[in-house]
């Protein structure tokens, strides 16, 4: 037997021993799960319904990893998948599964969504399915790695390791765009020796033109509209399903006596355009000044004279509004962090009849609806929308039929970058803890809940108690395991965690020297090069206001635009 890693944990499974298990359930990742005797394994590749052979790989405090050995038993729903590369590719996480079976899993895990996270036990719809459930993808953002002179790599992060798997050909990919990878590896090719350092590619299909685009803007079909955008901004990258997504959220924005439509965090323009023969008026508002120009841009291209954009302040984004809010429906789209707070106590000031919440993270959202249904909004329904067939990805919707309401509709966008898949949720590195004042202790907790859960993804676990988890320890002269156990033990009993962690740390806790070293990671001679070599992979190389590795954390969770 292959000898186990120096931190493998013997318990409940030696290393490598294989077992036999039915999966039950599907994780949030996109895993399969089972139990024996009660413990939890965690199985990718495996299906609900399978009897599985797995090898333990890992054993962790509440449950373990393993690698599918042999499907004893298969699902019904099991498929041959299409792409050759699925299962080393990270980028694909449900080729082996029938669609139907697709939709009805994500409509579940968004209904749970909202019980653990929204605290809401409501009614969710079936997801509505992608017309097209591969070639969908109009935007692609490989990875490239030079590798001598001989070998130009391109592709996407593997399932399991941080490295780059070449692929020639993403089956979910339109067509317009891996007939342009060829060229683009020949290129790239070309300047392998030069090249110190990989980076990432941005290819767009300016549907329905389908001709790929690297340039500043482009021009996307959206319910027999076009519109001009920025191709590096974000618009939603499967075209096919976006009119049935834009039509759906408007349905919901009408109703008895409403006139007016606010289209926040409106970006190009594109519900508000379509929305204008729906409503006597319509307003966009928008932060990004780049965003109002191809607005109005859009606006002025399809002849739209009752809608009109502008740039708001964040700190007034309602100011200048004359719409009476009994009659007007606020649809909002933030960005996967959600909605801050300073948006949302103007919108509950403004207190508008209908809100539309369409959003990119599901998680965010559900958290965000805790503060609706305490301003006295409720939500009624939810529709999911599967914008990305073939992975574990989601959007989803809802509404309520009361006076104030609101209607959910969230749309769970591609959660995955260079560093692999992207969690909103954490705090903030720059976050300090209440009862120590030591900064990213709250992230370490936050990290650890989300572990003792089975919910942490593989991006994050490869630094789980590594990286900055680490350091902290070190300087609190603790071991992580101690962190984790006090966590697990106190559960969401904040009071009993600080008093377990206060009493488990020195008394003389340098609190200032370690939030001052965290701050400057990054700023010695040999971290602002490791700094700039981070940044180049996350197509960040140009940022200059990126100056250490906690600057480079909230950059890759949306905290940083």
């Amino acid at each position: 037997m292959k000898r186990p890693p120096r931190n493998f944990k013997p318990h409940p499974f030696q290393y490598h021993e294989e077992i036999e298990l039915v999966i039950d359930n599907l994780g949030n990742l996109g895993q399969g799960i089972g139990r024996v005797n009660g413990w939890v394994i965690m199985v990718p590749l495996a299906l609900p319904q399978e009897r599985v052979r797995v090898r333990i790989w890992r054993n962790k405090s509440n449950y373990s990893d393993g690698d599918l050995v042999e499907v004893v038993q298969a699902s019904p729903h099991r498929r041959d998948p299409v792409c050759p590369l699925f299962g080393e590719c990270g980028g694909c996480q449900y080729q082996h599964l029938d669609y139907p079976s697709q939709l009805d899993w994500k409509t579940q895990q968004i209904k749970e969504l909202l019980r653990r996270l929204g605290g809401l036990d409501v009614a969710v719809n079936r997801c509505h399915g992608s017309p097209l459930t591969y070639g969908y993808r109009s935007k692609l953002t490989p990875h490239y790695e030079p590798r001598g002179e001989e070998k130009m790599v391109i592709g996407f992060q593997r399932a399991d390791s941080r490295s780059t798997v070449d692929v020639g050909h993403c089956p979910i990919a339109s067509e317009a765009i891996n007939a342009a990878l060829p060229s683009e590896r020949t290129r790239l090719q070309a300047a392998a020796a030069k090249m110190r350092r990989g980076g990432t590619l941005l290819l767009r299909d300016s549907y329905p033109e389908s001709a790929p685009t690297t340039t500043p803007s482009s021009k996307n079909g959206s319910a027999k509209r076009s519109f001009f955008f920025q191709a590096g901004e974000f618009f939603q990258n499967n075209p096919h399903i976006l009119p049935d997504l834009v039509n759906y959220a408007l349905s919901q924005a009408e109703g008895p006596g409403i006139r007016y439509l606010v289209d926040a965090y409106c970006g190009v323009g594109v519900f508000g355009l379509c929305g204008a023969e729906k409503f006597q008026e319509v307003v966009g508002i928008e932060v990004n000044p780049k965003a109002v120009e191809l607005a109005l841009r859009n606006a002025q291209a399809q002849a739209a004279t009752n809608v009109t954009f502008h740039a708001g302040e964040a700190e007034r984004i309602f100011a200048d509004l004359t719409f009476p809010a009994e009659s007007t429906t606020v649809l909002i789209d933030p960005p996967r962090k959600g909605c801050d707070e300073v948006f949302l106590h103007q919108l509950f000031e403004y207190s508008p009849a209908r809100v539309v919440y369409v959003s990119c993270g599901p998680d965010t959202q559900a958290r965000d609806l805790k503060f609706f249904t305490a301003a006295g909004y409720e939500v009624v329904a939810v529709q999911p929308f599967d914008l990305f067939p073939q992975t574990r990805h989601i959007e989803k919707r809802g509404n309520a039929p009361q006076e104030r309401i609101l209607n959910i509709m969230s749309t769970q966008d591609q959660n995955l970058g260079p560093t692999g898949e992207i969690c909103t949720d954490l705090p903030s590195a720059y976050i300090p803890h209440p009862a120590t004042g030591l900064l990213h202790l709250p992230r370490f907790i936050a990290k650890i809940r989300k572990h003792l859960r089975g919910e942490l993804p593989k991006s994050y676990q490869r630094n789980f108690c590594r990286g900055f988890d680490r350091f902290l320890c070190l300087h609190l002269k603790v071991d992580p395991e101690q962190v984790i156990e006090i966590v697990q033990q106190c559960g969401d009993d904040e009071k009993a965690l600080d008093d377990a962690l206060l009493s488990l740390f020195p008394k003389d806790l340098k609190v200032h020297k370690w939030n001052r070293e965290l701050v400057q990671k990054g700023m010695s001679e040999m971290g602002r090069e490791a700094l700039q070599e981070a940044k180049d992979k996350m197509g960040a190389g140009h940022r200059t206001d990126l100056i250490s590795f906690a600057d480079m954390i909230d950059f890759d969770e949306g905290r940083i635009e």
